[in-house]
């Protein structure tokens, strides 16, 4: 886009790119195409075995992911994917 520092198009390649993504309520979400996709156990059991899956965090508040971070986050990779 003009004006866009290479920084920010660099991002939003990869939020387009993005096979997963974590959730505000730190729970994995994986692209509905690769869900779509037929293709041997790696994916199965690797990429679509985590979709819904929750991520554990520390106990510690400073060590946990930033939730508006992440939740900036998947509105990006919603909208890439929607």
């Amino acid at each position: 886009m003009p004006g866009e520092s290479s920084t920010s198009a660099s991002s939003r390649l990869r939020v387009r790119s993005a096979l997963l993504t974590v959730r505000a309520d730190y729970v994995i979400e994986v692209r509905q195409s690769i869900l779509d996709e037929e293709d041997g156990p790696m994916l199965l059991h690797g990429l679509k075995g985590m979709h819904g899956s929750q991520i554990y965090v520390p106990r510690e508040a400073s060590l946990q992911p930033d939730r508006d971070r992440l939740e900036e986050r998947y509105a990006a990779f919603s909208g890439a994917v929607g």
